[in-house]
């Protein structure tokens, strides 16, 4: 005759006993052990009990500085995505007016961006920083292809994610290449006479 015997530490099979130690989970709520979580250890051997550690709750100043360094990096996103259209819309303008739209909303959008800043790198700054230098006093109707071209390239595939040291090189290559006078916020205009 067989039997199956249950024991409350181990797993029966037919008439032999393989022992299983059991972890039990203390749980706060209930004050002691729970046989509800428990869960088999097939090591053979005794586990010790460890003290878990728990994480430091965040200061109430932490968490709004947190919630607010998400919010203003959301609200760049969105930023990026209103001055990606315009660049696209200054890169298919074909009505002067249209081009100088796009190009003073983009002007503005960055002016927005740069109040901001503090929520992203460093290398993203000083490309939104060179970005306003060089579009301010730029006259959009008449802005050349590949300075349109230029503009559109770089919010669709620098600006709108992190910028490395690398990708700040390249997007001043990009700009320079383009035709953009990097140097033109150093200095000073020269009225011509004529």
């Amino acid at each position: 005759m067989t039997y199956t015997e249950i024991m409350p530490t181990g797993v029966a099979i037919g008439n032999e006993v393989q022992r299983v130690d059991i972890l039990r989970k203390l749980t706060s709520s209930q004050g002691a052990r729970s046989s509800y979580y428990d869960v088999p250890a097939t090591t053979g051997r005794a586990i010790g009990w460890e003290i878990s550690v728990q994480k430091q709750a965040i200061q109430p100043s932490q968490k709004s500085e947190l919630l607010a360094g998400i919010a203003k990096r959301e609200h760049i996103g969105r930023l990026l995505r209103v001055c990606l259209s315009s660049s696209a819309d200054l890169l298919h303008a074909k009505d002067p007016q249209d081009a100088t739209l796009a190009g003073v909303r983009m002007l503005s959008l960055l002016e927005e961006m740069w109040a901001i800043r503090e929520a992203r790198e460093e290398s993203w700054q000083e490309l939104i920083n060179l970005l306003q230098i060089l579009l301010t006093g730029e006259e959009f109707e008449s802005l050349s292809c590949d300075k349109r071209h230029a503009l559109h390239t770089l919010f669709e595939t620098v600006i709108t994610r992190t910028v490395s040291q690398h990708d700040l090189n390249r997007a001043v290559s990009l700009l320079n290449g383009a035709g953009f006078d990097l140097w033109r916020g150093l200095g000073e205009k020269v009225p011509e006479n004529t």
